[in-house]
């Protein structure tokens, strides 16, 4: 007997995340493989998320536990419960909620459907005994069914528009624009986030390699473009700026060398 598996998409392009290739970079293939083998094994849980074992993990994966803890920890691809106790992937948690709310509606269809069934044999034996029901039923069915029909077709808003306001970022390359502007500025004024960047990357200009990732990609077309193919309604601009930095070095200059300008890019050129 073949055992049950279960099942969870894979977007063919995955590889190509902002965040994963951040951790590609560090661990190459082999955390990939660890990545998703993490995932494999939140699908497997009833709650989608799992223990903070590394070392029980580590055995299971057969790698070393920190590297587990690094694929965990260091690069955005997963959260915390409020305890710290449990990690999960909140967009893995996103994709099993919409598929388990695809999966209700078919069950709750078929419960509708199976009583739909039976009550219509009901109604057929009560035709039988007594055909005045019908007579007196036609009219006012006949009116709920028209009356139904022009509820629904009251039209939709626009996909992506709720309720057919504002404009989102996917549509509007302006509105992207602003928002990467907020964000940009809010890093580079954040004397204590720069603190811990320079920890992280010493002897490295983090204003500059920030003004390099923005000016360089992600205030581009390229970059927009990019950004809609992701299924996230929301941008997380302080994680793809910070996972930016490594791709983007501008290293402070030596004694002696002069850089051409001492203030960051200026965010309202683009």
């Amino acid at each position: 007997m073949s055992k049950k598996t279960s099942y969870f998409s894979h977007d063919s392009n995955a590889r190509n995340d902002e965040k994963i290739l951040a951790m590609r970079m560090r661990h190459g293939a082999e955390g990939y493989g660890v990545y998703f083998m993490l995932i494999e094994r939140l699908r497997d849980e009833a709650d989608y998320t799992s223990v903070k074992d590394y070392n029980m993990i580590a055995f299971d994966l057969r790698v070393s536990a920190e590297k587990v803890k690094s694929v965990v920890q260091d690069f955005g691809l997963f959260s915390f419960t409020d305890d710290g106790k449990r990690f999960y992937s909140e967009s893995f948690m996103e994709r099993m909620k919409l598929k388990d709310e695809k999966t209700k509606r078919r069950s709750d269809a078929g419960k509708k459907g199976m009583e739909k069934r039976w009550n219509g044999k009901k109604d057929n034996n009560v035709t039988k005994t007594d055909s005045n029901v019908i007579t007196k039923d036609k009219i006012p069915i006949t009116s709920k069914v028209k009356e139904s029909k022009v509820k629904n077709n009251t039209p939709l808003p626009p996909k992506g528009e709720p309720d057919g306001g504002d404009v989102s970022w996917k549509k509007d390359i302006k509105i992207y624009l602003k928002e990467l502007r907020i964000a940009y500025r809010k890093l580079i004024e954040d004397p204590e986030y720069i603190r811990t960047q320079e920890k992280f990357h010493p002897n490295v200009d983090i204003k500059l390699s920030l003004e390099k990732a923005c000016t360089n990609f992600w205030a581009t077309d390229a970059g927009w473009t990019h950004k809609k193919k992701k299924r996230s309604k929301d941008i997380n601009w302080k994680t793809t700026l910070t996972n930016a930095i490594d791709m983007n070095k501008v290293y402070k200059p030596k004694d002696g060398e002069v850089t051409a300008s001492k203030e960051p890019y200026k965010p309202d050129k683009w």
